[in-house]
C-alpha cells in the first residue's frame, strides 16, 4: 500500500515538475513579428455562388440495375467565374451597367468587386462583391454509367439530348434561398471570417436574395506591438437572371 502512494507521489512530483518546466520554456519565448504584407492582408482572391441539389432515386445506374438513393451535386451559377447567359426572355434585358441584351443573345457575366463608403465599415469602406446569378443549372452525373430519368422528375425540368427519356445531364431551375457562396482568401493561415448581422454561414445553402456582409480579420499573425489588427468588410449582392 505504501509502495503504491509513494508511486503516485512521484508520478504527480513528475507531472508537476513537467508543468513547471513547460510554462518556464513558454515564458521564454519570443514571437517573430510578421511583416506587414502578412499582417495587413484582408483579401479575397475569389468568390463563388453554386446552386445544389439532392437527387434521391432519380439516377439510374445502368451497370448496376439499380435506382441511386441520394446524390448531391453542386454547380457553379454565379461569383467571380465568368458565366454564359442566353437572354430567353422575349424581350431586351438591361444589365445594371446599361448593356441592353437582345432577345436571343449571349453574354458572358464576371463577378465585380467595388468599393462603397460606409462610415460603420473598416477604413470606411464596404467592399461589394456583385454578381449575376443563372436562372438554372446543369446538373451532370459521374459518368455515363448513371443517368437521370425523366419519368423521376415532376415541375419544371429538361434533360439534355436524352435517349429513351434519359440523359446523364439535368438542368434545373435554382432555388435562390438555398445557394451556397464561398470566399477564398488570400491567406487562410492568417484570417477568418465572421459573417455580420445575422447573415448565414459561407460555404452552407442560405437565402441570398438580399445582401449579406462578412468581416474579413487578420486575426492569427503577431503584429508589431501598437499596430492594430487589419479588418475588410466584405458584402455580397446577387442579381438573379431572368
Amino acid at each position: 500500500m505504501k509502495i503504491a502512494i509513494l508511486s503516485r507521489l512521484c508520478v504527480g512530483l513528475v507531472m508537476l515538475g513537467s508543468c513547471i518546466g513547460f510554462s518556464s520554456c513558454k515564458a521564454g519565448l519570443t514571437y517573430e513579428e510578421a511583416p506587414e504584407s502578412v499582417y495587413s492582408e484582408v483579401g479575397l482572391s475569389a468568390f463563388t455562388v453554386r446552386s445544389r441539389e439532392l437527387f434521391e432515386n432519380k439516377i439510374w445506374a445502368v451497370n448496376y440495375g439499380q435506382w441511386v438513393e441520394n446524390y448531391l451535386n453542386t454547380v457553379v451559377v454565379g461569383g467571380s467565374t465568368t458565366i454564359s447567359w442566353v437572354n430567353e426572355t422575349g424581350a431586351d434585358y438591361t444589365l445594371e451597367d446599361g448593356t441592353v441584351v437582345a432577345p436571343g443573345a449571349t453574354v458572358s457575366l464576371s463577378g465585380t468587386m467595388t468599393e462603397e463608403n460606409d462610415a460603420n465599415a473598416p477604413d470606411g469602406k464596404v467592399y461589394v462583391l456583385h454578381s449575376y446569378v443563372l436562372p438554372e443549372a446543369t446538373y451532370a452525373t459521374p459518368n455515363k454509367g448513371f443517368l437521370f430519368d425523366g419519368s423521376k422528375f415532376s415541375g419544371e425540368f429538361e434533360l439534355i439530348d436524352p435517349v429513351d427519356n434519359q440523359s446523364q445531364n439535368v438542368k434545373l431551375p435554382i432555388k435562390p434561398n438555398e445557394l451556397i457562396c464561398d470566399f477564398t482568401l488570400v491567406d487562410y493561415d492568417a484570417c477568418t471570417v465572421e459573417p455580420q448581422d445575422d447573415a448565414p454561414d459561407l460555404g452552407m445553402p442560405a437565402d441570398f436574395t438580399q445582401p449579406r456582409r462578412y468581416l474579413v480579420r487578420n486575426n492569427r499573425t503577431h503584429r508589431p506591438a501598437g499596430v492594430e489588427e487589419y479588418r475588410r468588410l466584405y458584402e455580397i449582392r446577387l442579381t438573379y437572371l431572368p
